[in-house]
């Protein structure tokens, strides 16, 4: 089985304005064309089984219907293989009572995103978020190190990170893009001192893009470092993710299994580690 843990869509109507809007001026470019049914195509096409999909409110105000077309999309997983997190903004006044909701509806996890949020992972209001998250025994995903179209920003980088992980102690949180993206020293350092998940997703450089990041102190992750990273932290705790529609579901698939893994370690990090966290 394989799983993606890190997937977007956006609904039909806005669909290619928020794809040209996060491309960074061109820079990135999408493999489907930002919808559900677009989703479901490459899932379809591609070979994998299951996705996650990953909304992010970046106002309160989003929040109840983000999590209404969410929870729709969970009501078709059986037939379609594609189940959503739910999302809550910070500045939410009834956190509790929001992600009491969310367990109650069978949701199985939370997607943050300090950059995109305006906070930072370490504030007050994230930290309500991730503690209560925990009693509810959620999965918190969160963006973790720079963002490739936001320079400079230190949202959710490790040293807000490292506070949260060891005052809260989440029992089930994932740091997307190898625990750092784009400060990849600070993520294996994260990840072998505290008991989290991470991604892959857009962890190495896709074929298609030819520019280098406008940070200049981030860059992707190169394949050889990539592989040396799980071959000595062992895949257990490694999860497959593509962060589509910004990399090819298919292209990512075939990453993995070039390396120099064992058929176990890749078939861990493609779906069976995920399969476990889900509950599937």
């Amino acid at each position: 089985m394989i799983i993606d843990i890190h997937t977007h869509t956006f609904p039909d109507n806005v669909a290619e304005k928020a794809l040209k809007g996060l491309s960074n001026d061109g820079l990135l470019h999408p493999f489907t064309d930002g919808t559900y049914d677009g989703l479901l195509r490459s899932v379809k096409s591609s070979g994998v089984d299951g996705a996650v999909v990953l909304p992010i409110a970046t106002k309160p105000s989003q929040t109840e219907n983000i999590n209404a077309i969410a929870y729709d999309v969970n009501q078709h997983f059986e037939e379609t293989g594609i189940m959503s997190f739910g999302t809550l903004h910070p500045q939410n006044e009834d956190k509790d009572r929001i992600i009491k909701d969310l367990k109650e509806k069978g949701f199985k996890g939370i997607k943050v995103h300090p950059i995109f949020q305006g906070c930072f992972f370490d504030d007050p209001e994230m930290k309500r978020i991730i503690a209560c998250a925990n009693d509810m025994d959620l999965i918190i995903m969160t963006h973790s190190g720079r963002d490739i179209s936001y320079p400079g920003m230190e949202n959710s980088a490790t040293e807000h990170i490292i506070p949260v992980l060891k005052e809260v102690k989440p029992k089930k949180m994932i740091l997307a893009h190898m625990g750092s993206w784009g400060q990849w020293g600070k993520g294996f350092s994260v990840f072998t001192e505290y008991d989290v998940y991470i991604d892959t997703a857009f962890a190495v450089k896709p074929a298609y893009l030819k520019e280098k990041p406008r940070d200049p102190e981030c860059d992707f992750m190169e394949k050889e470092a990539f592989c040396r990273w799980i071959k000595k932290t062992g895949p257990e705790r490694i999860l497959f993710g593509t962060d589509s529609p910004w990399s090819s579901q298919k292209e990512s698939i075939e990453l993995i299994k070039d390396m120099p893994l064992s058929f176990l370690e890749k078939k861990k990090i493609l779906g069976d580690n995920a399969k476990a966290l889900l509950g599937l």
